[in-house]
């Protein structure tokens, strides 16, 4: 197997931290900031009404907010042709958020994830080989369906659309598409580059590739988040993963309607009263997956009883607070002697002694 596939920066990148009786196929890896950015937004079948008479969207800008730091994010639609032949613009949506989370599960999971340093530019670079029938296959058996076409048009989208994010201040920026340098080739003589069991090999984008390279990611349970059916109860979902580090009975997470519309964009500009129903539905579903034990809303009104914000508390299940201190260990531990003791000594032993309760997964 090339060295790509196996170096120690991948191993560790796809070795979990997981209790006696959890599977590591369960999980994967969420990056902070990237995972968080508000790019799935726009819905498609908003789309069409911000399109101008030649069919071409204009570049989508959205101010937010992560861990204190004030950021814009621009989204430039990629240009990608109907199934009637046309060619339209699309912004990357709740499809383009489904495919992404498959790719970044593969490249989790031994020996699908690559890493390696481009020698010209000295840059890390990460990536997946997967094919086309293989996400439809893993979103399938997780309750998403999706059809090849969709898939294969949804992975064009991320590679020909354009994200920069700067902050505030203009003193920091990155850029790029969702995915890049895509390789593909035909699984067997008798199919093209175009079937579904060709292998595609696609390249991430060079934040995603520098957080590997630095360890800045953490694991979370990827079928729970997949089950959720709302684009945005996956955002919340990940958004809690990465804010709510104390997840615990006696340690709610506080927020509000406007911080929640700020900073994910899939609440519009629309009605209050609208997007609190939105986020109400988002927040049930987190409570049918096992995330929220419960939560509790208060609605801000001004004059003539107008709904202007509600303020939520939301109260973790033992087993998300679970996930959370799982994922905390994970950073703790996992340096580098530890997992050169959890090479030496073989996954299924441990590292942590007898009797922690834990083990390394791969």
């Amino acid at each position: 197997m090339p060295e790509e596939f196996g170096n120690q920066t991948m191993r560790h990148y796809q070795t979990f931290l997981l209790r006696h009786g959890q599977r590591s196929n369960q999980q994967s890896n969420s990056m902070p900031l990237w995972d968080l950015l508000p790019k799935y937004g726009v819905p498609r079948n908003q789309q069409a009404a911000l399109r101008d008479e030649r069919g071409d969207l204009p570049v989508l800008e959205q101010r937010f907010e992560y861990l204190g730091q004030r950021y814009s994010l621009y989204v430039e639609a990629a240009r990608v042709m109907r199934a009637d032949g046309l060619r339209e613009d699309v912004y990357p949506s709740e499809r383009e958020q489904l495919v992404e989370s498959a790719l970044r599960y593969l490249a989790s999971q031994h020996p699908r994830g690559f890493y390696t340093i481009n020698t010209n530019a000295e840059a890390p670079v990460a990536g997946v080989v997967f094919s086309v029938h293989e996400i439809r296959q893993l979103l399938a058996k997780r309750g998403r369906h999706l059809t090849y076409r969709d898939i294969r048009e949804s992975l064009y989208v991320m590679l020909r659309c354009y994200i920069e994010v700067d902050t505030a201040d203009r003193t920091a920026s990155f850029g790029g598409p969702i995915i890049t340098g895509v390789q593909r080739v035909a699984a067997t003589n008798g199919e093209t580059v175009d079937g579904d069991n060709a292998l595609w090999r696609v390249v991430f984008n060079s934040h995603i590739s520098q957080a590997i390279a630095q360890c800045e990611y953490r694991q979370f349970d990827f079928d729970q988040m997949v089950r959720c059916k709302a684009a945005l109860s996956r955002w919340l979902y990940l958004a809690l993963v990465h804010r709510w580090r104390n997840a615990s009975p006696v340690h709610p997470l506080r927020t509000s309607l406007q911080e929640v519309a700020r900073d994910s964009g899939f609440l519009g500009q629309g009605q209050v009263r609208k997007a609190a129903s939105k986020l109400d539905k988002a927040l049930d579903e987190l409570k049918r997956v096992g995330v929220l034990r419960d939560y509790d809303r208060e609605e801000q009104r001004g004059s003539k009883n107008k709904l202007l914000d509600v303020k939520y508390t939301f109260h973790a299940t033992p087993a998300f607070s679970g996930q959370v201190i799982d994922a905390h260990l994970r950073e703790k531990r996992s340096d580098e002697r530890d997992l050169r003791r959890r090479n030496e000594r073989g996954a299924s032993k441990g590292i942590f002694g007898q009797g922690d309760g834990y083990v390394w997964a791969r």
